[in-house]
């Protein structure tokens, strides 16, 4: 069974910039290099569309909240496509 590589470029709920290139900072450190080296099968599911923070002031508790549930639901989208494909999802991402 393949490992299916998706990349989550996000940090709309993140209160700052930055952690949308996440995806990217794994991949030059060397992460999928180390799962082909180990001989984990991997495909490549492709990338989200960047979702980079901006300030939220009509909520401040709760910032870009549509567009953190926006992205969810895309991602919940692809990972049950890459398992109803019978493979395994493994994300990259920021925005914890």
């Amino acid at each position: 069974m393949a490992v299916s590589v998706l990349r989550v470029p996000s940090s709309a709920g993140a209160y700052n910039v930055g952690q949308e290139r996440a995806p990217e900072a794994l991949e030059r450190a060397g992460l999928l290099d180390a799962l082909h080296a180990a001989r984990v099968p991997l495909s490549d599911a492709g990338a989200l569309q960047v979702e980079a923070f901006r300030p939220d002031p009509t909520n401040r508790r709760q910032q870009n909240l549509p567009r953190v549930v926006e992205v969810a639901s895309r991602v919940a989208d692809r990972v049950g496509a890459i398992s109803d494909g019978g493979h395994i999802p493994l994300l990259l991402g920021g925005d914890c």
